[in-house]
């Protein structure tokens, strides 16, 4: 199907999900194109008069025994039909199995995680932090203090309950680490407690037990280069990161399980760049988690998300999120991206497949962008490629959609979506 366009309008209409795999394999392809020049209609005709109504143009006009509250169901109302040429007998049926509309529903929840209160700051003090957080309670095993200092940590490091193997505080400071930290019930492996900071890790990261942190920094404007590999599960965190305008790359591979995080960041204007390969499963799991407005994740490397977990979860307003990496994400409860904000930014370069009731990209919020220039796989009973909450919403493809097994490409719930289908759409039955 190539360039189609239709501008859905907050017009009270819910397109039935309900597919069998008959009806399904019944749907031919879709074709036919849209003029360029596709008339916008008002947001909402129930608010307008029998005279209003009878005025507007052909493309908008609804058939007479029908009423605005009553276009609901595989039907599509006329201004879309009008707009849009498929062919008879399934045409409406697969393109109900592309895009769910719920109008005028909810607004999204917007601006998610920038004024909950809970980002810990610190790193205010310099010369040994005295002035940012306390370790009085925690037993130390080595510490480094200083403004301005290059420091760098030989050998492994590990750490168990109430136990820090490494501090280091001061602003300004560059710090290597070079060797595998362990770290299992609670303990954090090494913490670096300044402004200004840059820490390269060229080590492994083992974490396990809730609390437990492989390396935490503390302090704005820090500078994270993760060079090894993470294995993280238990509650635990492999890299985290308080503060604000925070720069984390992740070089190695990432596998999280039970519950785990591989990178959390709590601050506004974070950026994040995975080029590793990330592994996420279990309920609660995710591979990047970040809590502020204008966070920027790059995942370039390929990730599978299974078992009820997250690959990229974003809770701030203004978020960009773009994946180069190939994604599947599998079984339900899990989530490839998933932000809680306004004024997001989704693009989708890589493939994505989505199978077993899982959910590929999922937005609560307004005035939402997202892209595909990759290929889209959805597969199988509750499995949904793109799901948003929110009013304000774009959606634009530009690459292929592959549908079946009564799964949905795009779940919309809101007002004032643009939707511009410019790639192929295939929608079937199959398994």
């Amino acid at each position: 199907m190539k360039n189609k366009t239709a501008t859905l309008s907050a017009l009270s209409v819910c397109i039935s999900l309900a597919l069998n795999g008959q009806a399904m394999a019944q749907t031919p392809p879709l074709t036919g194109t849209i003029p360029a020049d596709a008339v916008e209609c008002p947001a909402d005709l129930s608010l307008l008069t029998r005279e209003e109504l009878a005025a507007l143009p052909e493309q908008c006009q609804l058939p007479e025994e029908d009423t605005p509250a009553q276009a609901s169901g595989s039907e599509l109302p006329g201004w879309m039909t009008d707009q849009t040429t498929l062919l008879a007998g399934g045409g409406a049926a697969a393109l109900a199995a592309t895009i769910a509309i719920v109008a005028g529903g909810s607004s999204g929840n917007g601006g998610g995680g920038s004024d909950d209160g809970d980002r810990n700051e610190g790193g205010d003090g310099g010369d040994g932090g005295d002035d940012g957080n306390n370790y009085d309670e925690w037993e130390i095993g080595n510490q480094l203090d200083g403004d301005n200092q290059e420091n760098t940590l030989e050998g492994n490091t590990s750490a168990g309950d109430g136990e820090i193997g490494n501090l280091v505080t001061g602003n300004n400071t560059d710090n290597t680490l070079e060797g595998n930290t362990d770290v299992t019930e609670g303990g954090k492996g090494t913490v670096v407690d300044g402004n200004n900071t840059s820490t390269t890790n060229e080590g492994d990261i083992n974490a396990s037990g809730e609390g437990s942190v492989g390396l935490e920094v503390n302090g704005n404007d820090a500078t994270v280069t993760n060079n090894g590999n993470n294995n993280v599960g238990g509650g635990s965190t492999g890299v985290s990161v308080n503060g604000d305008n925070a720069t984390v790359s992740n070089e190695g591979n990432s596998t999280v399980t039970d519950g785990g995080t591989g990178t959390q960041i709590s601050g506004d204007n974070a950026s994040v760049t995975n080029t590793g390969e990330t592994s996420v499963s279990g309920e609660g799991s995710a591979g990047t988690v970040v809590t502020g407005d204008n966070a920027t994740v790059s995942n370039e490397g390929n990730s599978t998300v299974a078992g009820g977990g997250t690959g990229t979860q974003i809770s701030g307003d203004n978020a960009s999120v773009t994946n180069t990496g190939e994604t599947s994400v599998s079984g339900e409860g899990s989530t490839g991206i998933a932000i809680t904000g306004d004024n997001s930014d989704v693009q989708l370069g890589g493939d994505l497949w989505v199978t077993g009731g899982a959910t590929g990209v999922q937005v609560d919020g307004n005035n939402a962008a997202l892209e595909n220039q990759g290929n889209i796989t959805v597969q199988g009973d509750g499995s949904t490629g793109l799901v948003v909450t929110g009013s304000g919403a774009h959606f634009s493809n530009q690459g292929d959609m592959h549908i079946s097994g009564n799964g949905l490409g795009m779940a919309l719930e809101g007002d004032g979506f643009n939707v511009n289908l410019g790639g192929s759409i295939t929608v079937d039955a199959g398994e």
